[in-house]
């Protein structure tokens, strides 16, 4: 239930009351299960390096040649 929770955007604060947790640190272990938020900064970081760096280009729209079979 408590790793449902928290994929579904409840906060800790709110599990560990669901849960019946006295003490924050059994509630922290799904904060530790859940890995999609360090995916989702690593992600976001590798993606806006390339770009702060000018390496990144804006999308050229080059017209279509047409040929003739």
């Amino acid at each position: 239930m408590g790793s449902w929770q928290l994929a579904t955007g409840a906060s800790l604060s709110f599990i560990g009351k669901t849960l019946g947790h006295k003490d924050m640190s059994s509630t922290a272990i799904y904060a530790r299960l859940n890995l999609d938020p360090v995916r989702e900064v690593i992600h976001k970081a590798a993606h806006a390096m390339p770009g702060a760096g000018g390496l990144l280009r804006k999308a050229e729209a080059k017209p279509i040649k047409k040929t003739i079979a």
